[in-house]
């Protein structure tokens, strides 16, 4: 029988930044970009766990100091972080420099648990709890962080991030720059806080007739109807399921994906192959005709915005098909491929126009973390596989796990490293997690064609 994790918590304080800038007064504002207003305006948890290490020779209090007083040197350069959504109507926000200060939680878990014993239904409660639904959005902080000790020696950390001021890319940054505070290095680079050059995005083009573009077509009400009788999809009990990959599983499907190739094109990705891998399987358990895949697209390339930009920098786009259940691997990686290449700057350009005519932007949001109802069935893949909080030391190590905490509405996918990579180098430990979301009825399903198309070499044996 699995034990009942139990979390005290010790302490839950605002933390403000060190130190007043100066000509900066409560009043002081910053605008949001138009991709900073679409998609989720929520709170995104990540859960890192901790292994215990014979050079943690601080006490465990310590730690929670360490944290407290490295994140309110942070707040500084990242005062933004330190402040509040205010709404300005149409579905608009903007971040007020107040200083108000972010949410850090001290916490210990029950005596009778160890760290090993958490499962995946236990994140929550090792995650700061901000009950966006009881309240309004703009009255959380817009950082928050929660490190909960066990008896066995181990620590989880856990973040939750706005995502109307932060996406994976910038979270990750801002946790990575909080790390070096805290084994007391000086910061790496400072934060771009300018926004201007995405709000300005679009600005004389928003004045003449726009088309949708097809990453906002159906939820402003266009698009194709899905051939399949299912209901809404938050109307129905969804779980998710957890499938690790080989390394050697991966390999072969990505060699699969590029089967066919010669014309020059760069080879298919692994994030590609495992994405439309999941989207055809997903398409069969649905048994629709026609389905969608959403992927986010980073464009600080096309755009030229600084390394470290604190913001949204990516465009979740899509791809459609009628017969995705029926394509081959390699043809459905080349419609994602395809949808992804249109991001370029007169792409983004006629989105940000878009997107500042319409008088309403609150059907584009979403600010609970719950993924919107499609028309069409649709597969929303994020890969945490590489520059996300990848490398996190607060100076009691890298983490030895990561995962997202509630990732739990229908459609929604994560792949990212598999739990114990960053244990050794050995090859066994290089797997793949692919975190998937479906409603219960279709589960067994999925993971039924998951797993009987997906080939599963042995790894090669030594000769002797």
């Amino acid at each position: 029988m699995a034990k009942k994790l139990r979390v005290r918590v010790k302490s839950s304080i605002l933390v403000q930044p060190a130190e007043a800038e100066l000509g900066r007064g409560s009043s002081s504002s910053i605008a949001l970009s138009d991709f900073d207003l679409v998609g989720n305006l929520g709170h995104v948890p990540s859960i890192h766990f901790h292994r215990p290490s014979q050079n943690w020779l601080s006490p465990p209090h310590i730690m929670f100091h360490t944290l407290r007083a490295s994140l309110a040197q942070l707040l500084v350069p990242y005062y933004p972080l330190a402040g509040r959504l205010r709404p300005l109507g149409g579905g608009r926000f903007e971040i007020v420099c107040n200083g108000a200060g972010a949410l850090l939680v001290d916490a210990e878990a029950d005596l009778s648990i160890t760290m090993d014993e958490v499962s995946e239904s236990d994140y929550l409660h090792l995650t700061p709890h901000l009950d966006i639904a009881a309240t309004t959005l703009e009255t959380f902080p817009l950082a928050a962080a929660q490190i909960t000790r066990f008896a066995c020696g181990g620590v989880t950390l856990a973040f939750a991030l706005s995502h109307a001021v932060l996406d994976g890319r910038s979270s990750t940054e801002f946790v990575r720059q909080w790390g070096r505070l805290a084994r007391g290095e000086p910061l790496e680079g400072h934060p771009a806080i300018d926004r201007s050059l995405l709000v300005n995005l679009g600005r004389s083009e928003s004045l003449m007739p726009m088309p949708i573009p097809p990453e906002f077509e159906l939820k402003a009400g266009g698009g194709v109807e899905s051939s399949s009788s299912s209901p809404a999809p938050l109307l129905m009990p969804c779980s998710m399921v957890t499938i690790s990959m080989t390394e050697f599983q991966v390999e072969a499907l990505r060699r699969k994906a590029n089967e066919g190739g010669g014309n020059g094109a760069p080879l298919f990705t692994r994030f590609e192959a495992i994405t439309v891998h999941i989207w055809r399987c997903a398409c069969r358990a649905w048994e629709c005709k026609a389905t969608r895949v959403s992927v986010p697209v980073d464009f600080r390339r096309q755009m030229g915005l600084p390394k470290m930009y604190v913001g949204n920098g990516v465009l979740d786009v899509v791809a459609a098909c009628a017969g995705t259940a029926t394509d081959t691997l390699s043809s459905a990686a080349g419609k994602l491929r395809e949808a992804i290449r249109k991001v370029d700057r007169e792409y983004l350009t006629r989105t940000a126009a878009y997107l500042k005519s319409v008088e309403d932007l609150s059907c584009f949001q979403d600010d609970d973390g719950k993924a919107a109802a499609h028309r069409v069935p649709t597969v929303l893949v994020t890969s945490w596989l590489s520059g996300v909080f990848g490398d996190v030391d607060f100076g009691w190590g890298r983490e030895f796990y990561m995962s997202p905490v509630n990732y739990g509405h229908e459609g929604e996918c994560v792949i990212l490293p598999g739990k114990g990579n960053s244990d050794s180098n050995s090859s066994i430990n290089k797997s793949i997690d692919v975190k998937v979301c479906l409603q219960d009825r279709h589960l067994e399903a999925f993971k039924k064609f998951f797993l009987q198309e997906l080939s599963t070499p042995d790894p090669p044996r030594p000769r002797l």
